[in-house]
């Protein structure tokens, strides 16, 4: 595998951009024509009396409208060494115009775009190593990181096409994170004290990208929101086990569209035909890379989020494909009694045996044989508990294993203080992470996570992030998601101006009536010294301040575009009998 260049030296000049690779004897550097924005790679001299940026990777060129940025990392930080490669972070980074744009706010409205999307954790990358493939997928064939990845979970491909090969550095996002400790083992053995090393990495997909309630469910091509693969690798010695597990939102046509509720209905499309082609489609993709599946669903089986399960279980017994099964589970309802939780997640866990990847310093000794794939409504705080748990089994195997000698047969490593404090944190961490990405707070029940148990702290902890996320849900996300897409380039023309698109007849004439209303009642009763028509006119206020909001959240969906970020006809919450039937009674 050719390796990327690891470190340059830029150039900013008034026509042009140099950056020389840190290559010995090596004359060539990279030039950006700031005038036609002309990439070339050809041989020149350091500029004279000129200032040198130090930097450490390139991330690419950012193209909007006639604006180009340059993005290049300046610092990075070392988060792990896994084999003889290592994996990095992007700390700081830099953008730097190659053109300028007649409009002052335009430039501004695009370093924003960028900037608000580099800013959100994190970003990952290594100069040697495929990040964006689990090991047992990894390729030996010849060439860059970047001809051999795979472009899902790239999220700086399309700006680095026009880079010389050896400057294609392939960016993920998600979470890269590792933990050690000594171990004795519980098997006599010559050696006392052996180091458990724990790895994970998550690797979140650029397709359907966006923000909690913007974006939910499936595409018609079957991408899905929230998007992860997760690899947990564990190393002993010379011994090596990966495993892998996928989370994704429920792959059918829904919809939750934020309108100032805490929790928005949920809005399944009433298309079957559509619907089962996205989702199958989903599960196509998904059987291609991992052969088998279990989906594990973790919603509720009441409410809205009954009906979403309901239709994904038809689906699954619809498709009747014996490599794809599906486990329901009431999480919030076992919840109550932890020790039943996990004993219900190690029953599933045992009826699915699809191994690891497991190799030693000289050859592969098996391989995984199928995914789990987890979720939740968000795929958040509910799917990373129960992650956690198939992690934590996985690893209690392998550390059983002869060659290991770290667990006795009936040992788990909850009753290791050591092994169980480098899981629990390190997936804990893997889960507040993903929770940032999508709704901007950590994640909720983490407690369970790090504890095994619900602690007060941690009810207060989710109280907190809750209300948290209410706000960010409202007030943040769809611009959010707006910068998301325009930086990786999913959206459809070039329209930045920020307008209520998403505003309907109805939200339209509630805001002109509701301000009508609290006018004239007002001016009456100052007039008249009507008290009644005093409160009149402060609902109608309030009516016009829910209908602003409502239309403030709905038109900051501008620049996605609508095979991206669709407004749902079909805003009817799909009801469980029984609540429809408690509704009517009330």
């Amino acid at each position: 595998m050719t390796s990327i260049i690891e470190h340059y030296e830029l150039f900013n000049l008034n026509d042009e951009i140099i950056i020389f690779p840190s290559i010995a004897d090596n004359n060539k550097a990279l030039k950006i024509n700031k005038k036609n924005q002309k990439i070339s790679f050809e041989e020149c001299k350091i500029p004279e009396g000129s200032e040198k940026i130090e930097i450490e990777g390139i991330i690419g060129i950012h193209e909007l409208e006639k604006s180009n940025y340059l993005i290049v990392i300046t610092k990075k930080k070392l988060i792990t060494k896994f084999l003889q490669h290592k994996f990095y972070q992007i700390e700081e980074y830099a953008i730097l115009p190659i053109t300028e744009h007649e409009e002052e706010s335009f430039r501004e409205y695009h370093k924003n775009v960028i900037s608000s999307t580099l800013s959100i954790p994190s970003f990952y990358f290594s100069y040697t190593y495929d990040l964006t493939r689990s090991y047992q997928t990894q390729s030996s064939s010849q060439g860059t990181i970047f001809d051999r990845c795979n472009l899902q979970f790239v999220w700086n491909h399309k700006m680095i096409k026009s880079l010389p090969e050896m400057m294609r550095l392939p960016i993920i996002q998600g979470f890269i994170g590792r933990s050690e400790c000594a171990v004795e083992p519980e098997v006599k053995s010559n050696i006392v004290i052996k180091k458990v090393e724990l790895i994970l990495i998550s690797r979140r997909s650029n397709q359907r990208v966006g923000r909690r309630y913007y974006v939910r469910g499936a595409e018609q091509n079957g991408e899905v929101a929230n998007y992860v693969e997760t690899e947990q690798i564990i190393c002993v010695g010379e011994k090596y086990c990966s495993y892998v597990q996928i989370r994704g939102s429920i792959p059918l046509l829904w919809s939750q569209i934020p309108n100032i509720k805490y929790k928005p209905k949920i809005a399944i499309s009433q298309n079957e035909e559509e619907n089962y082609e996205a989702f199958k489609n989903h599960f196509e993709n998904i059987k291609k890379q991992y052969k088998k599946i279990t989906a594990v669903s973790l919603t509720d089986l009441k409410g809205g989020e009954k009906s979403l399960g309901d239709k994904y279980e038809e689906y699954v017994n619809k498709m009747n494909d014996q490599d794809i099964q599906l486990k329901r589970v009431d999480f919030h309802k076992l919840m109550k009694n932890m020790k039943e939780l996990m004993n219900y997640m190690e029953t599933i866990y045992k009826e699915n045996d699809f191994s690891w990847c497991q190799w030693n310093i000289n050859s592969k000794e098996h391989e995984q044989k199928g995914v789990f794939r987890v979720n939740c409504v968000d795929n958040l705080d509910r799917t990373n508990v129960c992650e956690s748990v198939f992690g934590r089994l996985t690893a209690e195997q392998f550390l059983k294993e002869k060659e290991n000698n770290i667990l006795m047969d009936q040992d788990k490593i909850t009753d290791n203080a050591c092994l169980n404090a480098m899981f629990v944190n390190l997936w804990a961490d893997n889960g507040d992470q993903m929770s940032k990405q999508y709704t901007g707070t950590c994640a909720l029940k983490n407690d369970i996570t790090r504890t095994g148990k619900r602690t007060k702290m941690g009810l207060i902890n989710d109280g907190t992030n809750s209300i948290l996320r209410y706000f960010i849900n409202n007030f943040y996300d769809g611009e959010t998601t707006d910068h998301m897409n325009v930086f990786l380039g999913n959206c459809e023309g070039t329209n930045t101006k920020y307008h209520f698109k998403g505003m309907n007849k109805i939200i339209i004439y509630g805001l002109i009536g509701s301000l009508f209303i609290a006018v004239v009642c007002g001016v009456i009763s100052l007039l008249t010294g009507n008290t009644g028509l005093f409160m009149t006119s402060i609902l109608g206020l309030i009516g016009f301040l829910i209908c602003s909001t409502i239309a403030l959240i709905q038109g900051k969906k501008v620049t996605i575009p609508p095979t991206l970020m669709p407004i749902r006809d079909y805003q009817v919450e799909n009801k469980a009998p029984e609540q429809t039937k408690k509704e009517k009674e009330d």
